[in-house]
């Protein structure tokens, strides 16, 4: 299975000495209305957090980050671990928890 990561270098306000860290942002992960209640969105998204951590050293990201297309993605993602950053409306998983998460732990 394929879909892009793109690196990129995202603005924040909780760590006031690195106004700028980098970021994963994985290809659009989406579940048809059909299939929707499966789990298969957990699956896709556990896919890629692996495949952003499995790249994080070669792109340099200390974080994934995520577009909530709505308050219902929001939740999924949420429900997932992900943070919810106010001010940028993106949820995100710093690194280190997706290695706990890819360990089991």
């Amino acid at each position: 299975m394929r879909w892009p990561l793109a690196s990129f270098p995202m603005k924040q306000k909780q760590l006031p000495r690195y106004p700028l860290v980098n970021a994963t942002l994985p290809g659009r992960l989406a579940v048809r209305k059909q299939p929707q209640g499966r789990r298969l969105g957990g699956i896709l998204l556990s896919l890629a957090l692996r495949k952003a951590y499995e790249n994080t050293a070669a792109v340099g990201s200390s974080m994934v980050v995520v577009d909530a297309i709505d308050k219902q993605a929001a939740q999924f993602y949420a429900a997932h671990r992900l943070i919810g950053l106010p001010e940028l409306m993106r949820p995100v998983l710093p690194r280190r928890t997706i290695a706990e998460l890819a360990s089991g732990t």
